[in-house]
């Protein structure tokens, strides 16, 4: 607005008349079949020179008056632009949660049949062995098993802290500061939920065997329907660096002003191992995982230093790192 950037908004845009008929400057063009979620109907939009009043912008967050003032209760565009856009965190968080579900039912579905169907027999015994009985096939189902406790845990903490900030006041510090959490959590969970749900239904499809390709077995379906949970509400690769740049910052600020976040306070963290080391002592594991996160993040940070010695785009210096930890 006069000559003044003022970010991305969002704004209502009727496609078409009365009659049905798209207004000038408006197309639309339908996805066609997919390789799952065909139930739902997607489609593209393209708007040339289509010209809308001011009372269609979605004015929440940022408003312009009748004249022609622009007004807002943030302090930048950037602000706007990601309060606004708060709505694809709901997104990431719902997707991790149904990849969740998913995953139990498939895995239900595998391992119920895994102690029906039976295969093969020992010389000394007459009847054949149930599949679980096999431990390859126990091995191909139950570290997902134990994911699905983990994820399940996961899951409904980013929720309750999601309906936390619901309830908040946008112009609430508190605000600002759970959103950035929020987004960095969702941004973790949504990709490492799906990746396991999309393994899982695979493996889940393997233990069955040909009833495995039955759609009224249901995981051949899930496969089908939750594939674009990958690319859904953004590509999980790209998730994974923003929350990245999250601890990246997080570090930044712990090195120079000596404030720990809770997403780093490991780093003050200086148990010793725990002796005598017991595998089964979630103490050791905590620790075994705490110093290998400590390793990552040195190293990463050092990587980055290296590369930005060697060049001054900061861009290729952090394509450098990813592709490290790729």
């Amino acid at each position: 607005m006069f000559g003044e950037d003022k970010g991305v908004h969002m704004f209502i845009v009727a496609l078409r008349n009365q009659n049905g008929k798209l207004y000038k400057g408006v197309t639309v063009s339908d996805c066609g079949a997919k390789f799952g979620l065909n139930a739902i109907d997607n489609g593209r939009m393209w708007f040339d020179n289509v010209k809308i009043p001011r009372e269609m912008l979605l004015n929440k967050y940022a408003d312009v008056t009748k004249d022609g003032e622009y007004v807002t209760q943030f302090d930048s565009a950037q602000r706007v632009f990601t309060t606004s856009i708060g709505s694809l965190v709901g997104g990431r968080v719902t997707i991790s949660k149904i990849s969740l579900q998913c995953m139990k039912v498939g895995l239900e579905t595998a391992i119920r049949y895994s102690y029906q169907r039976r295969q093969f027999s020992s010389p000394s015994s007459q009847m054949e062995n149930k599949l679980i009985d096999y431990p390859i096939h126990q091995r191909r189902l139950f570290p997902y098993l134990a994911s699905t406790y983990v994820f399940n845990e996961i899951s409904y903490s980013i929720i309750a802290e999601y309906r936390e900030f619901l309830e908040l006041d946008p112009s609430d510090p508190k605000s600002e500061i759970m959103s950035k959490n929020i987004h960095f959590l969702s941004s973790l969970a949504k990709p490492l939920c799906s990746w396991e749900m999309a393994k899982s239904l695979r493996s889940c499809r393997e233990c069955c065997g040909g009833q495995g390709i039955g759609s009224v077995n249901r995981i051949a379906v899930l496969i089908q329907d939750t594939e674009s949970f990958l690319t859904f509400e953004g590509d999980n690769y790209i998730l994974l660096q923003q929350a990245t740049r999250q601890i990246l910052k997080d570090y930044h600020i712990f090195k120079t002003q000596s404030m720990c976040s809770d997403r780093i306070s490991f780093l003050n963290n200086s148990k010793k191992m725990p002796s005598p080391v017991d595998l089964l002592d979630k103490n050791f594991h905590i620790w075994a995982f705490e110093q290998r996160e400590r390793l990552l993040l040195n190293k990463s940070v050092e990587l980055i230093t290296i590369s930005l010695t060697e060049s001054t785009d900061a861009f290729e210096a952090w394509n450098k790192v990813i592709l490290y930890h790729s």
